[in-house]
């Protein structure tokens, strides 16, 4: 296995842009969250002209692909952060090939639209990312717990060490050890078949989202056992499920019902991702699971001074 390629380590001072490869967003909302990341001392840039919309998206798949290329390859940045998710990321996945030699490591954070950009760096270039939450979604109502998990997950080169949160639900116990992938269900869902399928194989899988009812949620763990994804996995860790339309017994059992026969850990409901706490965890590094005694921990750091 290739040594993962991990971004520098952010401090005080750096640059920090924004880019917008999905869907458009309120600009107020988006301007406070500039100014909270100006508070924690860091430098912030974005472009004119991510406020632009076509349609369901933050302007043209033209515009969106090259402020995201042009980010990737300047060295003065240090991180790119997301405006939000929604839909579009996916559209401008192609035009990332061409410029792939160009670009210098530098921490990824989002979530929801942009796990198809953070596999695209994990998996083809072998990047740590990170999931987080968006400017313009989020940081409004990002509780402390959230705040210190993202000031923490970027800003020290030591491992985030073991993380238990009482709200785990244990779907299958046991522990294994393994590479964390994923992101939200629904966009990984959509790579199957694709150049950017996600890569699975011994791996520890993260799956979240929102909005998807029960019967959706259902149907896309169908389609991913059917295309392999879960054969040779060592564990995996649901995220939330939220707004499915019904209480968290009834997703619980759903779960439970639907990887009953899986000989591996699993728990369900870790505080990353769709949720106002959120915290920001690291995908490409090396996790212990523990689904007897809930907890998910970080082996390795995730980056490097």
């Amino acid at each position: 296995m290739k040594k993962p390629i991990k971004p520098k380590v952010l401090k005080a001072g750096d640059i920090l842009a924004i880019a917008a490869p999905s869907s458009s967003f309120e600009k107020e909302p988006f301007l406070r969250g500039v100014e909270k990341l100006k508070s924690l001392g860091f430098k912030v840039m974005f472009q004119e002209d991510i406020f632009a919309t076509r349609r369901y998206l933050a302007g043209t798949d033209e515009r969106r692909s090259q402020e995201l290329i042009g980010y990737l390859t300047d060295p003065s940045i240090k991180a790119i952060l997301t405006a939000r998710g929604g839909y579009g990321a996916g559209r401008i996945l192609n035009k990332l090939d061409a410029a792939q030699s160009q670009f210098s490591p530098k921490v990824l954070l989002g979530y929801s639209d942009f796990t198809s950009i953070l596999n695209y760096f994990g998996q083809m270039l072998g990047w740590v990312t990170f999931q987080g939450p968006c400017l313009a979604k989020d940081f409004d109502q990002l509780s402390p717990r959230g705040l210190e998990s993202l000031v923490q997950a970027l800003t020290s080169t030591k491992p985030l060490g073991e993380i238990s949160a009482p709200e785990l639900i244990t779907i299958h116990p046991g522990t294994a050890e393994g590479i964390l992938v994923g992101g939200c269900l629904s966009l990984i869902t959509c790579t199957l078949g694709t150049p950017y399928q996600i890569n699975t194989q011994n791996k520890i899988l993260y799956l979240e989202d929102v909005g998807e009812k029960p019967y959706s949620i259902d149907r896309m763990l169908l389609q991913l056992r059917q295309a392999g994804l879960f054969d040779e996995l060592r564990g995996i860790v649901f995220g939330p499920l939220k707004d499915t339309h019904h209480d968290l017994n009834y997703v619980t059992d759903l779960l439970k019902e639907w990887v009953a026969d899986l000989p591996i850990p699993i728990v369900f409901n870790f505080p990353s991702g769709h949720v106002t706490d959120s915290l920001t965890i690291p995908f490409g590094i090396n996790t212990r699971l523990n689904a007897t005694k809930p907890s998910l921990t970080f082996l390795e750091g995730a980056l490097e001074s």
